[in-house]
């Protein structure tokens, strides 16, 4: 499977955005940044990322004479896995998601005894809202980049979101693009997160190679020139958290013998399905998993995948160990899981997704404009 890159990831990124407003990072910073930070110390730095628009996606749909592509400066990895609850964390927090314990969509909260929706705080199978007080937020808090910055006083942090997302208030995509230019034309010192969860939605529901996709990010790509133009004195940084794939579901009941050794559904992502096995069935379920899906998904028990740093490098999140469950499922090409049909009165299916073990949905472009 394609592991993420430890000197040339998204963490190192933020480590290197730390760096340059004279804090102390966590991790490495990316090499190709620390040397453009270096010659030149910057007051005001622009992060976009663009949720889905990895690699692949940029280089189906865009040609050379695209702005964005003529500003690539480097390649680099998402975490893993390479999802947004894993891959935006990181970045924000400039540590991997094994010491945040932001690893995917869905996680299991054993003081509850539920899979819940990280962002949303919803349960992840009636998708209603957990009572209470937000459970990742509660058991998995940090600092972000933006509040380190923030409290160095060395600069002005902010983010910048869509309508419904934190404190979101971008209603479309020319809205983000002016409350952007807004701010970043204020007369300041500052650093500016914006985050626009398109691509991705786009993607997910009419496949990668869809003329929406294309049409969206040709948008993107017109208006990224017109803030470069109208903010010269920021350096504005383009990324994504991830890239997607094309897939084929496997539903999860779809053999009942194998779906009758698991506790729940599964947990984390569908490319990369975190199973809970019921007492006394891992040998019928270790079986039962190589008949039906060794061929497109590879199985780690929960202490290989801990011991070799699959979620990444530092001091594990005291709570993660728990909250894993006893083997983790990574996709080794287009299938991907999914819950059972009956659960759902009008399921949404996706046509591409994330999160697997693929270098297609790892790779990201970072573009670097105003140098």
């Amino acid at each position: 499977m394609f592991k993420y890159n430890d000197k040339r990831c998204l963490v190192n990124v933020s480590n290197s955005i730390l760096k340059n407003f004279g804090i102390n990072p966590f991790h490495e910073g990316l090499p190709s940044l620390d040397a453009l930070f270096k010659q030149k110390h910057y007051q005001k730095i622009t992060v976009l990322l663009f949720d889905g628009m990895g690699s692949s996606i940029q280089d189906y749909h865009l040609n050379n004479h695209d702005f964005l592509v003529k500003h690539h400066f480097d390649e680099i990895t998402s975490v893993f896995p390479p999802t947004t609850v894993a891959a935006t964390t990181a970045f924000l927090s400039g540590r991997y998601p094994i010491e945040t314990g932001w690893i995917g969509w869905s996680q299991y909260f054993p003081s509850i005894d539920k899979r819940v929706d990280m962002f949303s705080n919803a349960d992840s199978t009636t998708k209603q809202p957990i009572k209470g007080p937000h459970l990742g937020k509660t058991y998995y808090p940090y600092e972000s980049i933006i509040d380190l910055i923030n409290n160095s006083k060395k600069a002005e942090a902010l983010s910048i979101y869509p309508y419904g997302i934190e404190n979101g208030k971008a209603v479309d995509l020319n809205d983000f693009f002016n409350i952007l230019q807004e701010e970043m034309q204020k007369d300041r010192s500052h650093f500016i997160y914006g985050y626009w969860a398109d691509p991705d939605t786009t993607i997910h529901l009419n496949g990668t190679t869809s003329y929406k996709v294309r049409s969206l990010l040709k948008k993107i790509n017109r208006k990224i020139i017109k803030l470069s133009k109208e903010c010269k004195d920021n350096l504005i940084l383009v990324l994504a958290d991830h890239s997607l794939i094309d897939i084929e579901n496997c539903y999860i009941d779809e053999h009942l013998d194998f779906y009758s050794c698991l506790e729940d559904n599964y947990s984390i992502e569908s490319r990369c399905a975190s199973f809970r096995i019921k007492p006394g069935k891992d040998n019928e379920f270790l079986y039962l998993f190589d008949k039906y899906y060794s061929d497109n998904f590879l199985l780690l028990s929960k202490d290989l995948a801990l011991s070799t740093n699959l979620f990444g490098k530092g001091e594990p999140h005291p709570l993660i160990k728990d909250s894993l469950g006893d083997y983790i499922a990574i996709a080794k090409n287009s299938k991907s899981f999914a819950y059972p049909l009956k659960l759902f009165d009008y399921p949404i299916i996706f046509k591409a997704t994330h999160a697997g073990g693929t270098s297609e949905e790892s790779l990201i472009y970072l573009s670097v404009i105003n140098q």
